[in-house]
């Protein structure tokens, strides 16, 4: 009897090892052709005023009218409040697991990621190794590394995705990960044509990956991170603190593969996964259709201006973000005909974030009190496809 649990005990210990080398953050297995994975890490740095992104990915061994692979650099200064792109197209990338082995199964819903990805042309290079990893892209003449050695402040408990149990819905053909809110990073940068040294600093990045048939017809991203900017560099430095408020959303039409529907995609219901952290009232509100909530969104790409109300129970978020109309970029974006311009982002966004709860008592104040207001700056704002101005 006693060998017998043992046994068993092993089974389980061993079990949950294995299970705990893998995240949905490793690379996935295609179900569909065309189908593609991609990761993006955007940075905010602590002891400057830049902001920078590195995009992968690629559509695994399939013959398309477009390239089928991509790798991108974003950069933006609030001295110069504008966004630039950095575009490549390497001739391979290769995803391995992190010992090199291919990729031959699914990967979990928890635990650590483990994989690598490489281009012959070493234009990309992205490792991740449990909690640490490092990655680096380089474009049009110039290079970004990025360094880490912690998963920062995950989007919800365990791991769990944006979509929640939505994930695992047969008919949606994209989904959407964000491995961390807020992690600590250093990082370098160097374009020749900029600086003559390459530029060296501290940061938090925001790091996820989507995997699926294409983007959508339309959506809108967006990310922010509210630093303490009242600490001196010096402190900023010294203190490897996180920062005192992060948001990231993403939506548009509910992403199914709808190639038929063509202009008439505005029939599909828009869904909404949006997260908002803040140290301020120590909120963690991540809200989904399925909460339920109910959201009303304005969006008009051509003023550069986004706002989105989300509101469920005795919670409500009201997300305002603006972008000048020269501050955005065009970028290579995944469709079903390979990587192409198919979005606009921008570095140089402004939000404006309120919080609020309903109180049922007293009687007397019953009703939706402000909970915090934030301004955040240097936020990410993405226009797609048939969004864009």
């Amino acid at each position: 009897m006693r060998c017998r649990r043992v046994l068993l005990w092993f089974a389980i210990w061993t079990i949950n090892c294995t299970a705990s080398k893998a995240s949905p953050y490793d690379p996935h297995l295609p179900d569909h052709d065309p189908w593609f994975e991609g990761w993006y890490t955007r940075v905010l740095a602590t002891d400057s005023d830049l902001s920078f992104g590195i995009l992968t990915g690629y559509f695994p061994d399939q013959a398309l009218k477009e390239p089928s692979n991509f790798a991108g650099i974003l950069i933006a200064s609030s001295r110069t409040n504008s966004t630039r792109a950095y575009q490549h197209v390497p001739p391979n990338i290769t995803v391995t697991d992190s010992d090199g082995s291919p990729v031959h199964k699914q990967p979990a819903k928890l635990g650590d990621p483990h994989f690598a990805v490489h281009t012959a042309d070493k234009s990309c290079n992205f490792t991740a190794n449990g909690t640490a990893f490092e990655a680096s892209v380089t474009a049009e003449g110039a290079k970004v590394t990025v360094q880490g050695h912690a998963a920062g402040m995950p989007r919800g408990p365990h791991g769990e995705t944006p979509e929640g149990a939505a994930a695992y819905l047969p008919f949606l053909h994209l989904h959407w990960y964000v491995y961390s809110l807020a992690t600590p990073v250093t990082w370098t940068f160097h374009d020749p044509q900029m600086t003559d040294e390459p530029l060296a600093g501290k940061g938090f990045a925001h790091m996820e990956k989507n995997w699926g048939r294409a983007f959508p017809d339309k959506w809108v991203w967006a990310q922010g991170m509210r630093l303490n900017r009242s600490m001196s560099r010096e402190c900023r430095d010294k203190t490897p603190d996180s920062p005192e408020a992060v948001f990231a959303l993403a939506g548009g039409p509910l992403p199914v593969a709808t190639p038929w529907l063509g202009s008439a995609v505005s029939v599909l219901p828009q869904v909404w996964l949006v997260a908002y952290h803040s140290k301020l009232s120590n909120l963690q509100w991540n809200f989904r259709p399925y909460d339920p909530t109910v959201y009303k969104v304005k969006i008009d790409a051509c003023h550069g201006t986004f706002r989105l109300n989300a509101t469920r129970w005795r919670e409500s978020l009201v997300i305002i973000i603006k972008a000048s109309a020269d501050t955005f970029a065009a970028l290579l974006c995944p469709t079903d005909t390979g990587f192409r311009n198919g979005s606009v982002h921008s570095f140089a966004a402004e939000a404006h974030i309120e919080a609020y709860m309903y109180h049922v008592w007293p009687l007397s104040h019953a009703g939706w009190q402000l909970v915090e207001a934030q301004d955040i700056s240097n936020v990410a704002l993405e226009f797609g496809g048939q969004y864009r101005c």
